[in-house]
């Protein structure tokens, strides 16, 4: 499933073909993870599981699909969930704000509070958020327990940012069985982001 296209990989009928109802049931579910997700999350709040890490702050990657990426939000999770690593690489481009670098910077810097809807799946280890600041392209760049459960976030993920996303920018990669650190040494970026402050 490596490099598989977001899009190709969640459509499973043509567009026009799916029922109302079950766009409707689809919503509810996707309404019902990510509510399990926030009764996780104030679980996890509650023993100090989840953290913030400053050091990796402004490293930049590059991908296989072009463009360098510098990390400006990094989080972590220990859920006690215990199956193999995974990366999971998610690429987008937002749609409503284009490139207005104002709604960028804004975006940055408000985007944590978004935490409770999905730092609560199951597995959740590490997330990268990164820009790449010349296109104001964005990346997330996952270490999950368990390729199966980096499967199921990055489902209802897709269908998320698909709706807040320009058209065929929905974009993700996963890697099963490899570690974050092994990910992030084979395509460091050899810069420091000029952004760091933004």
């Amino acid at each position: 499933m490596e490099g598989e296209d977001l899009a190709q990989a969640l459509e499973k009928v043509r567009p026009g073909q799916e029922s109302t109802k079950g766009v409707a049931h689809q919503r509810l579910d996707d309404i019902r993870l990510a509510s399990v997700s926030c009764y996780h999350f104030l679980g996890l709040l509650a023993h100090g599981s989840l953290n913030r890490r400053r050091d990796r702050l402004a490293e930049t990657y590059g991908t296989g699909r072009g463009g360098n990426y510098s990390i400006f939000l990094d989080t972590s999770s220990q859920d006690k969930v215990l199956e193999p690593n995974a990366v999971l690489v998610v690429g987008f481009r937002l749609r409503r704000i284009n490139s207005n670098r104002g709604l960028h910077w804004i975006f940055r810097h408000i985007c944590i509070i978004s935490t409770p809807i999905w730092s609560g799946f199951s597995g959740y280890r590490v997330k990268l958020w990164m820009v790449d600041y010349k296109t104001e392209n964005y990346l997330g760049v996952y270490e999950w327990a368990g390729a199966n459960n980096a499967l199921k976030y990055v489902e209802w993920l897709g269908r998320l940012l698909r709706s807040l996303s320009t058209k065929d920018s929905v974009w993700y990669e996963l890697y099963s069985n490899e570690r974050l650190v092994t990910y992030l040494n084979e395509h460091r970026v050899n810069v420091l982001s000029s952004k760091q402050s933004s």
